[in-house]
């Protein structure tokens, strides 16, 4: 149980410092876990509707980037797919 819960804390980390890394920002921590997810196919949803899924939950002011996030989030999960 221990050893999943560090599994997790350190894929977080990952996540936060790759949102960090990709695009200056952590806010965009959500849709680029959730779009990794996608791509590995644990969401078993098509990219259409998850983008408009982002599009209607997140706020505009912070759209354009979540966008940008969920789309290196999908690619990154689609390449890891494929190892």
């Amino acid at each position: 149980m221990i050893a999943a819960w560090l599994s997790f804390i350190i894929i977080i980390g990952l996540v936060m410092a790759l949102s960090k890394y990709e695009l200056g920002i952590v806010l965009t921590l959500g849709a680029i876990g959730f779009a990794i997810l996608a791509g590995v196919n644990i969401i078993p949803l098509s990219e259409k509707i998850l983008k408009e899924t982002v599009k209607r939950f997140v706020p505009k002011k912070a759209l354009d980037v979540n966008i940008k996030a969920f789309e290196v989030g999908f690619k990154i999960g689609k390449e890891y797919k494929k190892k």
